[in-house]
């Protein structure tokens, strides 16, 4: 018997079902960011902030909570990157803007349309469709070289600065760029094949990964390559590493986790992916055409650090609040004592005593002379000081102003302590390069120093105790 037309249709439905049902389950491992307005977001990097771009907006957040730090006006942003200072250099489609706490200025503009912007070493890259504009030394200048390519992305690897165009892959050199990898360009045919992006990471001293419009290649240090053929085609955006084994894609299609070793490729969901990103706790934040998702990696519970384990030869957050008022005497005892003491005052009188002299001038020898002494003690009480004190007005205004002195001190006290916990679970990892550590460690220094500086030295000395035990 034949297949009835009823039959195919059924069985279209019940597969549109079972594809629909797999989709939202692998949606569902995501956690939409909060707080950001509704935009397709095509950047997101992560340092002590969740940095975001979309289309005319660049984002500052922390804790869903965000802030707009630029605003453009009738041009669109494309991307963005920072120095070693965190100051951030932000490209639209024909200006780089400068951008910090202080300040926001425009520092150049370009001829060309503007892809793509990155920084290393003092220098600025600038992508442009046609060619490279460099800023060294306060000065920028257009290469001679690529002159003619649309550079569509930069990294660097050791020494060298590779560019993405779409004709392929080059090194630039001192003065000259030699091509590494080949595309296929053309203005008309959309399928033709070229890089987007090239990455690089620690993890991998000898690969270069290529995201293209049909996949992902890898690119080896002798000129050979070879794609990564999954059982999906797609255009990918961003690429990130969280170890050797495992690749991030973001790509048109969703995002994908690549395992290397295993040669496979499982799909993680979110339709329309722009970019990557993980933060301090090892979680993959994406960047979308709907906004900004978080996912917990795989595995992430292994290497969870327990609270206890943190808190192992600390003192507690009490005993360090407790030193802080004792040392800077704003203890709430303190009003105690002084209101006690103006109630015992009102039962002693005011006591006052005064000396009087009398000079007398003696006619007959025509003298003077001084005498006799008379001495004066007066005393004086006021019984409406058992109810009320003038003196309780003072000290409810020194009250108030001791009171918001400590919860100030408090504040900060809290804020520096649980920040240096955070940093004692972030030197746990071991996915830290040699400059990020420092940084932390450069940091936890300095909030132990401010603890100690609030407690007169007692963070320092305690914590050597507890270690001694």
């Amino acid at each position: 018997m034949g297949t009835t037309k009823k039959e195919v249709g059924v069985r279209w439905v019940y597969l549109f079902l079972v594809l629909n049902l797999f989709f939202i389950k692998c949606e569902a491992g995501f956690l939409k960011l909060e707080g950001i307005e509704k935009a397709r977001i095509i950047k997101v990097e992560v340092d002590d902030y969740i940095y975001a771009l979309s289309d005319n907006i660049l984002f500052k957040g922390k804790d869903n909570m965000w802030k707009k730090i630029f605003i453009s006006k009738g041009e669109s942003l494309r991307d963005f990157c920072q120095d070693n200072l965190g100051n951030i250099y932000l490209a639209s489609s024909i200006n780089v803007y400068f951008i910090n706490d202080k300040r926001t200025e425009r520092i150049f503009s370009s001829l060309e349309e503007i892809n793509c912007i990155a920084y290393k070493r003092g220098k600025i890259f600038l992508g442009t469709k046609q060619g490279i504009y460099l800023k060294e030394k306060n000065k920028w200048r257009k290469l001679s070289r690529l002159s003619e390519e649309e550079v569509l992305s930069f990294s660097f690897k050791k020494n060298k600065v590779l560019v993405a165009t779409k004709r392929g892959v080059y090194v630039l050199e001192k003065n000259s760029s030699k091509r590494i990898f080949k595309g296929e360009s053309g203005e008309e045919d959309e399928s033709l094949f070229y890089p987007f992006v090239i990455y690089t990471d620690k993890f991998h001293k000898k690969e270069i990964f290529l995201g293209t419009n049909q996949g992902i290649f890898f690119l080896y240090e002798n000129k050979k390559f070879r794609k990564f053929s999954p059982q999906y085609n797609f255009s990918v955006r961003c690429i990130k590493a969280k170890n050797k084994n495992n690749l991030y894609l973001a790509t048109n299609k969703g995002i994908f986790k690549v395992n290397l070793s295993k040669n496979t490729t499982t799909y993680l969901g979110l339709k329309d992916a722009y970019w990557l990103a993980f933060n301090h706790s090892g979680e993959l934040i994406v960047a979308t055409a709907k906004g900004l998702f978080l996912k917990k990696e795989e595995g992430r519970e292994n290497s969870l650090v327990s609270l206890g384990a943190l808190l192992r030869n600390e003192p507690s957050i009490r005993e360090i609040q407790k030193q802080a008022l004792l040392y800077n005497d704003i203890s709430p005892q303190k009003i105690n004592s002084w209101k006690k003491r103006l109630r015992w005052r009102a039962f002693f009188p005011t006591i006052s005593l005064d000396c009087n002299k009398t000079i007398n001038y003696d006619s007959g020898s025509d003298r003077f002379y001084v005498g006799p002494h008379d001495w004066g003690v007066s005393i004086s009480w006021d019984v409406g000081d058992l109810i009320w004190n003038t003196y309780e007005k003072d000290i409810d205004v020194r009250s108030r102003l001791t009171t918001q002195l400590r919860i100030n001190i408090l504040d900060d006290v809290n804020s520096l302590y649980y920040e240096r916990l955070r940093i004692k679970k972030d030197l746990m990892r071991n996915d830290l390069s040699a400059e990020e550590r420092l940084k932390k460690e450069l940091r936890l220094k300095e909030i132990t120093a401010s603890l100690d500086a609030y407690t007169g030295g007692y963070f320092s000395c305690r914590l050597n105790e507890l270690k001694k035990k």
